[in-house]
């Protein structure tokens, strides 16, 4: 089928608004951004409070698939457990309260960058700290100062020999002046932290954790402008909750971000964030990790000429969750998430030249576990705008997505169900005057129905279609416009 339609500007609104809003957003929040603080320096201090906490994982519910999934490879009763350890709750692990009394606990990741607390000494804690200095030439000024500090907790309330609680802090900061003229052109921060929980006093491990963070600093001139900053953690948190010596929870973590200053004008010409989270869980605790989940970022902006407004920006973020329940290494059920984003303006004007977000989603199920899904969808798009004059009006903005999805419920390797769909769209503005003259869109799709499994399509269609609209005098109506429209349908024996 054929169609051939003339009708009112509304047609091209249909196709281009939502994207020509959506560009126009991410451009004009350059302006608010600017207000808000454009030096990198600021985005700096935001990606240290952001790794101060851990990332949040997405813990969506697989419902039916999942069950079938575990139903396959674990018995009935660990479907309950599939489901527990899928709410909000679970990623938690077991938590238990400091012995009363006791100094403030190492909690990781959530305070992986906070610093560890420094608690008095008492009957329960053993501290020491020590001071190593060089000086070669004997003049009052160090070249090395190395500060060390030690402090050990534990508490064995019932005496038995297996206390319930034990800390160790370590920690290690060291000073250099190089140079030998008072000053200090480096700064080093090492530490490291373990937590070890025994609540029922019987020697086995409820809860372990381990904080290992460094900093590093460099000011090569002595300005108090660092021109390089460094810091980088990592840390580990197992919960056994039921006491069996088989941790059901381990999590862990890893955090970096680099900052540099080479002009040392205390604005950072280059800047990189980035995090990651994992959580593994025994459904079976039995000491093997049947779900995973998994989340980090990246962010990073280069302000080569360090006047404030970054030349690029560039943030991604990835998170997945997967099940095996029979360990074999093919996940039965696995879903992922990616998203990015970037935006450009080479020449600093503090006004994006282009800009682009991406984002792709997919799930899927592996019913056999043979290590080919039966069953997903995936589904992936991408908007970009350029506005090449910088006066906030994008000359071209694009929209591109697809979606596929394939069923295969009795995972026979014939599917009952199948289909693709595309879709791009274009709206320009070539004049720059904030007036669309030219926008299209294409939409493609195809589906096939085997309702009785039996490898015969009982149903199949196609669908194509091709919109053209034209402001040629930019009025905000249409002088032309065009939709051609292609559809066809078979039907099986």
């Amino acid at each position: 089928m054929k169609t051939l339609v003339r009708r009112p500007f509304a047609g091209l609104a249909l196709v281009s608004v939502l994207v020509l809003v959506a560009a126009s957003v991410v451009l004009a929040s350059r302006a608010g951004a600017e207000e808000s603080g454009a030096n990198v320096r600021a985005v700096m201090e935001a990606g240290v409070d952001a790794l101060a906490t851990s990332p949040e994982v997405p813990r969506p519910v697989y419902g039916d698939g999942i069950r079938t999934a575990a139903s396959t490879a674990r018995s009935e009763g660990d479907i309950e457990i599939v489901d527990s350890l899928l709410s909000p709750d679970a990623a938690e692990g077991a938590r238990f309260a400091p012995p009363e009394g006791a100094p403030a606990r190492v909690d990781s990741p959530e305070t992986l960058l906070a610093p560890v607390a420094r608690p008095g000494t008492g009957p329960d804690c053993i501290s020491g700290s020590s001071w190593n200095v060089t000086d070669s030439d004997g003049d009052g000024n160090p070249e090395r100062a190395t500060h060390t500090e030690v402090l050990l907790c534990q508490v064995d309330a019932d005496s038995d020999g297996h206390p319930e609680w034990r800390l160790v802090v370590f920690r290690i900061t060291t000073v250099l002046d190089p140079d030998d003229n008072g000053g200090i052109n480096r700064l080093e921060i090492s530490e490291a932290a373990s937590e070890l929980r025994d609540p029922t006093s019987d020697g086995v491990l409820e809860e372990s954790s381990a904080v290992v963070r460094t900093l590093e600093a460099d000011d090569a001139d002595e300005d108090g402008q660092a021109e390089s900053l460094g810091v980088h953690g990592i840390a580990v948190r197992a919960s056994d909750a039921n006491n069996s010596g088989n941790p059901e929870s381990v999590q862990s973590a890893a955090a970096a971000l680099e900052a540099k200053d080479p002009t040392s004008d205390g604005l950072w010409e280059n800047l990189a964030v980035t995090a990651y989270y994992e959580h593994r869980f025994d459904v079976g605790d039995d000491g093997t990790y049947e779900y995973l989940a998994a989340a980090g970022g990246y962010f990073a902006a280069f302000d080569a000429d360090s006047d404030g407004a970054p030349e690029a920006l560039y943030a991604l973020e990835a998170a997945q969750e997967s099940f095996d329940g029979n360990l074999d290494g093919n996940p039965e059920a696995k879903r992922a998430l990616l998203r990015s984003a970037e935006a450009l303006d080479p020449n600093s004007d503090g006004a994006w030249n282009d800009v682009a977000v991406s984002a792709f989603a997919m799930e899927a199920l592996d019913i056999d576990s043979n290590g080919t899904f039966d069953s997903g969808r995936i589904a992936a798009a991408r908007l970009e705008a350029h506005d090449a004059d910088d006066d906030g009006n994008a000359e071209r903005t694009a929209l591109s997505a697809m979606t596929i999805g394939v069923w295969d419920a009795d995972a026979d390797g014939n599917r009952e169900y199948a289909e693709v769909t595309g879709f791009h769209a274009e709206a320009r503005d070539q004049d720059s005057n904030g007036v669309v003259e030219h926008g299209e869109a294409d939409l493609a799709h195809t589906a096939f129905v085997d309702a009785d499994d039996d490898g015969v399509r009982d149903h199949q269609e196609w669908l194509a279609a091709h919109y053209d609209a034209e402001d040629t005098d930019q009025d905000g109506n249409v002088d032309i416009e065009d939709l051609v429209i292609w559809m066809h349908r078979e039907n099986g024996p």
